[in-house]
């Protein structure tokens, strides 16, 4: 990872697994979930499947999870001439598939490529199952873990005592962004000490030992300002305060960007328990936004009574939420409008509500403007797409991209990527594609100086130009997927044989080319034979993996059908039959890890 700035970048993109309409995702973690009409689709499937095997089908569509390809948008996929030499295509692909890891891919775990935040604190993780568990007293330092129930509000203790193997501790807004407000205390209490006459006397050396300045340390190094601890010394309380206020918004805006903790929950508990799930992580989101918004007019009622070097210590925050009210007043959203976060996404959250009806428009932008709600309420977008709750994702999203681009930056590149995910659960590749080529432009570095950006960016596109029809443009970003992480010495993954199988098979029928689409299904078996022992805990990407297997088996058999030659009957038979049990073990998979 080429720097800090990139490293928040690459976390950001989270999707792009599926075939059809799916994670790095992802990653992402992957995008799935609750899915009753997969359910439907693949038991029907199963059972279409068994029926074949013994009489003669009538011709299936092509692959996209059973359903048949729209005609593409002519303005957006410039379709190139296929290559009419299918062996030359499969040897181009092959040549950069030489190096296979048998490892997770990278970006499939706990915290993605950055590894496990603050917010994970006092969890302990098991891989094998993808489950997590409190933390003995024993365990991460001893008072972190079961004992920290201790001090949760009652409601925060039901959901990580209800959800404990979903993620416990990290599913409480409560235990995020816990450096910041340490700082944002201790900044108010050296304001205090100031205007008490308190600790402007020490030397340099009582300075080190404050434990408010050690807090500055830590997060001074960790937003990459390390200069800054110099010019402490020998400061002044009220100058140490304003550093402290204006570290803290860093550090809050740091983890807010890069969250995805309510997006990577598994979501296995079953259809009542992942809704329930939902809507305490609703609940969370709501008293959160009800907290800052109240303290955010405090903050404005005693700004004017405030210490004028302490005021300003506030700056960052108050230039942001003067932007929000000016965006506001720029927008043509009036209070007769629904507001899709208050109205429909936090309907059941009476706080929220509330608050909603309490407040004016440029109010309420101004707290959802706030770098915590604004990440939250991103990662609360990924919960709604994992659980199919495409009206709720979709309404929130129109809602804080305007926010996001508004901030620029990360943020812009971030909000982007989870709408073009929204866009495409709401079949709207088209406008998927677009959000991805102004993420593209946005990208202020190399594929070789952010490779993990780069891989899953060209995944992302591959999969928009897979459900507009463009074939050879979804095999050409797969390629570019496998090669920036080449480029880089970073070996081929299950992922990669899965996405270049999907894109041969494709291309393989479109052109007519049997064994192109026999190479597909044999590159798709490879990968969930070692999926299954890579990720052995992701159920669900192993059933989407069978399902695309089967799917293969029965266009190869299709084409046997369509030729209508009686010698090849027997073949569009066997192949029928071994489309078979991937379809079946993929919808028992649904099945179990649904409840």
């Amino acid at each position: 990872m080429a720097s800090p700035s990139c490293s928040v970048r690459v976390t950001s993109l989270a999707h792009g697994a599926d075939f059809a309409v799916p994670s790095a995702g992802a990653p992402r973690r992957q995008q799935h979930g609750s899915t009753c009409h997969n359910h439907r689709k693949l038991s029907t499937a199963v059972v279409t499947v068994a029926l074949w095997v013994g009489a003669k089908p009538k011709r299936s569509g092509f692959l996209r999870n059973g359903r048949t390809p729209t005609a593409p948008r002519a303005s957006l996929v410039d379709e190139r001439e296929l290559d009419t030499d299918a062996a030359a295509r499969l040897a181009r692909s092959m040549g950069i598939l030489d190096n296979i890891s048998k490892e997770a891919h990278p970006g499939h775990r706990p915290g993605r490529f950055a590894g496990p935040g603050p917010e994970y604190d006092g969890m302990i993780h098991d891989p094998a199952t993808g489950r997590w568990r409190l933390a003995c007293r024993e365990e991460n330092g001893g008072s972190i873990g079961s004992t920290a129930l201790a001090r949760l509000t009652e409601a925060d203790r039901v959901l990580v005592t209800t959800f404990e193997a979903e993620g416990g501790l990290c599913l409480t807004l409560s235990n995020a962004f816990k450096h910041a407000d340490r700082l944002r205390a201790a900044a108010r209490k050296l304001a205090e000490d100031e205007t008490t006459g308190g600790i402007g006397g020490q030397d340099s050396s009582q300075i080190d030992d404050d434990a408010s300045l050690a807090d500055l340390h830590k997060a001074l190094q960790a937003t990459g300002l390390e200069v800054g601890i110099d010019v402490l010394k020998g400061s002044l309380p009220a100058e140490r305060a304003r550093l402290m206020f204006q570290a803290a918004e860093l550090v809050e805006e740091r983890e807010a960007v890069m969250r995805n903790v309510w997006s990577d929950i598994e979501f296995h508990g079953g259809e009542g328990s992942n809704a329930e799930l939902v809507s305490q992580l609703e609940a969370q989101f709501a008293s959160q936004l009800v907290r800052t918004a109240e303290e955010q007019i405090v903050r404005k009622r005693d700004a004017h009574n405030s210490n004028e070097d302490i005021r300003g210590a506030n700056d960052v925050r108050e230039r942001r939420a003067q932007c929000a009210v000016s965006h506001a007043e720029r927008t043509t959203v009036s209070r007769e409008r629904n507001d899709g976060i208050f109205d429909l996404a936090l309907r059941d959250c009476s706080n929220a509500a509330e608050l909603a009806q309490r407040l004016p428009e440029n109010e309420l932008t101004a707290t959802l403007m706030q770098s915590r709600n604004l990440g939250v309420a991103l990662d609360l977008v990924g919960v709604y797409l994992k659980n199919y709750e495409i009206d709720k994702a979709g309404l929130v999203i129109d809602r804080i991209v305007p926010l996001c681009r508004e901030r620029g930056g990360v943020w812009l590149v971030k909000g982007l990527d989870k709408l073009s995910a929204v866009r495409m659960k709401q079949f709207r590749a088209d406008d998927a594609l677009t959000a991805l080529k102004e993420i593209e432009q946005l990208v202020p570095f190399s594929p070789t100086e952010g490779w993990e950006f780069h891989d899953i960016l060209y995944r992302n596109f591959a999969w928009c130009y897979s459900a507009l029809g463009g074939t050879e443009k979804c095999l050409e970003y797969t390629r570019k997927s496998v090669e920036v992480k080449r480029d880089c010495g970073i070996p081929a993954t299950w992922f990669d044989l899965w996405d270049m199988g999907k894109a041969h098979a494709q291309v393989g029928q479109k052109t007519g080319e049997r064994e192109e689409m026999r190479v597909a299904f044999d590159l798709i078996g490879r990968a969930a034979d070692l999926h299954r022992t890579a990720e052995p805990s992701d159920r669900i990407m192993l059933a989407k993996i069978l399902s695309n297997l089967g799917e293969v088996a029965m266009a190869i058999g299709d084409s046997y059908y369509a030729a209508n030659i009686r010698s090849d009957e027997q073949e569009f038979v066997r192949w029928y039959a071994d489309a078979l049990p991937a379809l079946r073990e993929s919808y028992e998979l649904h099945v179990s890890s649904h409840g």
